[in-house]
């Protein structure tokens, strides 16, 4: 869970990380290819694009809605601090 968190945020703090390769040593290259299949798209490496792929997993693979709801909520909480604070989404 902590490495969909920072692949969503991509700070230029933390260690930029691909998302295919965290899923690939994750689940293998059989399965990825095949939840890539499934996916809808959004522009390549957009926000929007990180948080559908994040659901998607933590969906399938992280616990199922309880999990989402659980992303979902920390993905709020970091909005809020950001937009409270005047702080810059990463790229």
């Amino acid at each position: 869970m902590k490495v969909l968190l920072r692949y969503i945020r991509n700070d230029r703090t933390t260690r930029k990380l691909t998302l295919r390769h965290s899923l690939f040593i994750h689940f293998g290259l059989a399965v990825l290819q095949e939840m890539f299949r499934q996916f809808k798209s959004a522009p390549s490496d957009s926000l929007t694009y990180r948080l559908a792929v994040c659901m998607c997993v933590v969906n399938h693979s992280y616990g199922g809605v309880r999990a989402v709801a659980h992303l979902w909520q920390e993905f709020v909480l970091e909005m809020r601090y950001r937009w409270e604070n005047n702080l810059e989404i990463a790229e």
